[in-house]
């Protein structure tokens, strides 16, 4: 038996339907890994970020450190 226009016509309608939530989970699915690969973005920002305060606070210290071994050598050298 032959099948009528309107047999081939739901028949692509169908597939289209199923192409077309094939395409919603695929589409679901990327968004979900750019949700992650956003929120490990923002984190490694944020790790940065402490990393460079500590490095800058460090730096801080090691000057202030030095300054007062610089004050203190030259009481050494002005007593001796």
């Amino acid at each position: 038996r032959s099948r009528g226009l309107g047999d081939v016509y739901k028949r692509q309608v169908s597939e289209q339907i199923m192409a077309l939530n094939s395409v919603k989970t695929e589409i679901k699915s990327l968004s979900s890994a750019l949700s992650t690969l956003d929120a490990n973005a923002k984190s490694r920002d944020k790790q940065q970020m402490f990393t460079a305060t500590t490095v800058n606070e460090f730096d801080t210290s090691l000057q202030l450190l030095l300054e007062r071994m610089e004050r203190l050598e030259a009481i050494l050298v002005s007593k001796s």
